[in-house]
Formats: C-alpha cells, sequence, structure tokens
C-alpha cells in the first residue's frame, strides 16, 4: 500500500544507499510474506511493487525502487508506525519478519 511511499521516505532521511545482499532475512518466511504483502500491500503498491494508486494526494512508492535502498530497520518500522500518508499496517512481529523477507526476495 503505502507502504513504498514511507520506503522511500525513509531511506532518504537516513541515506542508506542499500547494503542487503538481496536474500531474506534470518527468521522471516518470505511465503507466509507473500501472502501478507498481497492482502495488505498490493492493494496501493500492486502485485509488482509498481501500482502506486494515489492515497491523499501522494501515489504510493515503487517498491521496485525504495526497498533495494531501504534498510531492514527502516522497513520494519514503515511497516509497524507508517510513514507520510501511509497507515501503519503490520503490529505482530513475526508477520513483520515475513513481510521483510518476501519484500527481500521480491525487490532485490
Amino acid at each position: 500500500m503505502i507502504l513504498a511511499l514511507l520506503f522511500a521516505c525513509a531511506s532518504k532521511e537516513t541515506g542508506h544507499t542499500g547494503e542487503h545482499t538481496g536474500t531474506p532475512p534470518a527468521g522471516g518466511d518470505p511465503v507466509a510474506g507473500e501472502a501478507i504483502y498481497s492482502s495488505t500491500c498490493a492493494g496501493c503498491h500492486g502485485a509488482d511493487g509498481t501500482l502506486g494508486t494515489d492515497i491523499g494526494g501522494v501515489p504510493a512508492t515503487d517498491l521496485t525502487f525504495s526497498v533495494p535502498i531501504t534498510t531492514d530497520d527502516n522497513l520494519k518500522m514503515i511497516m509497524k508506525d507508517g510513514i507520510g500518508n501511509m497507515p501503519a499496517q503490520l503490529s505482530d512481529d513475526t508477520e513483520i519478519e515475513d513481510t521483510l523477507a518476501y519484500l527481500r526476495q521480491q525487490f532485490p
């Protein structure tokens, strides 16, 4: 959903230039994360991460661009707390880890 917008904003704030290796973080289940992404995020970001549905006058961020340049900690924070026009989406730590694993696998 607006998750992508938040990813881009967070990465701009931190200046992160992409330190992850494209592999899912330890502990996260990308298969479970895909189901969570499909039900929670794809409505705004699209199945492929590029939809950019307009929320409050701001299009959702393109995840194919923002995920690779955003740290795991920032992605987790965005999913849990929201950012910009994107409200908080997930509160369960396992769901956050699973979704992060899926994001890292899909958008290296």
